[in-house]
């Protein structure tokens, strides 16, 4: 249960745990962040939501972190690290400071453990994070301190993929860890569990308020923030009220349709307001598993097209996000700087183009204006994640312009959980799922982590489309594996232009990063990310009492 439209328990609980934003003496400071979508799980090997990955993130120690404009990667946990000339063996010396909120020490024989965890189970209970430890074929410690990573070949993007591991402690996490590592998906979160990272767990009501409070035994920089509270609201309006009324400090995850306008709106009240090109996109997802059981039509590229052209990107952004994002063409972002390809120019809204495509193909139209495929209607039940911002307004636009190409649109919303087992149903075999709306946001900002969504590995994890391409496999291989810079840009652009064709994912468009606000702390730092984030800890760090 979030906040509705009128504050419920979520809020006020928040409030009297954190107290006033700097009420806690010193130098010492609150920090209230309000969320639309809620978080599913703080459990990183089930976990969807981007909220909950930001949180787990603070409760955890990582090798290595992103910081900067640049996203540079930084020693986090790693007091220094060197990566081999082959790059097939990384090896770290940890801090020594660091400890568990228990008081045991976090050592390398911890990281250890956690990256051989990940590589032992990566088809299974780990698969969600599998794409963190491609290539990885050991991790051994070599004393305390010291943490030898072994790569079967090297990886473009090694250090970067493992900023996204946390560290888990062996002695709470072997048990479940043993055997199949089923017993992974089902470890619960509450104040006594063992964390190492910024923060430590206090409170945790799933869906509605996750409470942290400074790690005293943390191994980084000191910070000013000595509680964190995190509440879920049903509706934004009540999100920005709350705002307004300093009763939450700042917003996360913030979209355009939460905001319901311009930014202006919001400076007018004493917010303070930022945006940037961000790395979140909406998108349409086809299933093209070629064993799926009804509307094998949609397994031909050309009805895939004709129905991408059937989408009015541009009225998408002046009417979803109003115009705070643009209409997209690659998955790789924009704001993936010289890794996109510009030329990747999306699909013109042209119904009448569209409807020669299908016409061309046979699919010829009933008394109901519906196109028959065979015995069945072209009539389509596209599943629609409810935490995607704006969401119905995206469907309704689909819909509209597909109605017009004698294309029926049957929405059905749905959680994240039954997102997931919708779209590989039954049973994790792809078989009944046509069409979903959702959107991503990428683990970081190498392309690796958004090309890798759509390799057959990535089956039965992130690939909602049960995509899968031997070539574009191979290709993903090799420009993973590629060092030069500017030879591995070509591989990538090469991939861009394959799934672009394949058009098993229609890009529909990149939405801003979005920043707002109160007056009482300063220092909040804007990225693509967004002011909150999983790949930064400057994030909280730099934050200080106005």
């Amino acid at each position: 249960m979030g906040v509705g439209g009128a504050m419920v328990v979520g809020l006020p609980s928040l409030l009297a745990a954190c107290g006033d934003s700097g009420s806690s003496g010193g130098n010492a400071a609150t920090l209230r962040i309000g969320l639309t979508s809620e978080m599913d799980s703080l459990n990183p090997f089930v976990q969807q939501s981007a909220a909950a990955v930001i949180a787990t993130h603070l409760l955890y120690p990582t090798l290595l972190r992103l910081e900067g404009d640049d996203f540079a990667v930084e020693p986090d946990l790693a007091d220094d690290y060197e990566v081999a000339p082959d790059g097939r063996l990384i090896t770290f010396t940890l801090k020594t400071t660091a400890k568990w909120s228990d008081g045991e020490p976090v050592t390398a024989r911890d990281a250890a453990f956690t990256i051989n965890m990940l590589v032992q189970h990566r088809e299974g209970a780990a698969a969600l994070l599998a794409q963190y430890v491609v290539g990885i074929t050991e991790a051994e410690a070599t004393d305390d301190e010291t943490l030898v990573v072994r790569y079967s070949e090297p990886i473009a993007n090694a250090t970067g993929l493992l900023t996204r591991v946390v560290i888990l402690p062996e002695h709470a996490w072997s048990e479940p860890a043993s055997g199949d590592g089923a017993a992974l998906k089902t470890v619960e979160f509450n104040e006594g569990t063992v964390c190492g990272g910024q923060f430590v767990l206090t409170k945790y009501t799933p869906k509605e308020i996750v409470l942290l409070e400074a790690h005293a035994d943390w191994y980084g920089d000191k910070q000013s923030i000595s509680t964190l509270g995190f509440v879920t609201f049903g509706a934004p309006d009540a999100m920005i009220k709350a705002l307004e009324s300093s009763e939450i400090d700042a917003v996360a995850l913030l979209s355009p349709s939460t905001v319901g306008g311009s930014l202006d709106q919001l400076e007018g009240k004493g917010l303070t307001t930022d945006q940037a090109p961000g790395f979140v996109m909406n998108n349409v997802y086809f299933n093209v598993n070629p064993k799926k059981t009804q509307h094998r039509e949609l397994l031909e590229p050309e009805v895939r097209r004709a129905l991408s052209m059937g989408i009015d990107r541009e009225r998408i952004v002046e009417v979803v996000l109003f115009g705070m994002g643009e209409p997209a063409g690659s998955l790789v972002y924009p704001a993936m700087g010289d890794w996109h390809d510009s030329s990747l120019v999306p699909d013109a809204f042209d119904v009448d183009g569209a409807n020669e495509i299908l016409d061309g193909l046979g699919f010829e139209r009933g008394s109901d204006g519906i196109r028959m495929a065979g015995d069945e209607k072209m009539s389509y039940t596209v599943n629609l994640a409810s935490g995607l911002a704006g969401g119905d307004r995206i469907l309704q636009i689909i819909s509209d312009g597909w109605t017009q190409l004698g294309v029926a649109v049957k929405p059905s919303t749905l959680d994240a959980a039954a997102m997931i087992d919708a779209i590989s149903a039954p049973d994790g075999k792809y078989l009944t799922n046509d069409i979903a709306v959702w959107g991503f946001l990428p683990a970081s900002p190498d392309p690796s982590a958004v090309l890798d969504h759509f390799i057959t590995a990535s089956i039965g994890g992130f690939n909602n489309c049960h995509y899968s391409d031997p070539e574009f496999d191979r290709m993903y291989d090799e420009q993973n594996a590629t060092l030069d810079v500017d030879g591995r840009r070509r591989m990538v652009y090469d991939l861009q232009r394959r799934f672009f064709d394949a058009r098993a994912m229609l890009a529909l468009v990149y939405v801003n990063a979005l920043a707002a606000s109160g007056s009482k702390l300063t220092g909040y730092q804007m990225s693509g990310f967004g002011p909150f984030n999983a790949v930064s800890r400057d994030q909280v760090t730099q934050l200080r009492p106005a």
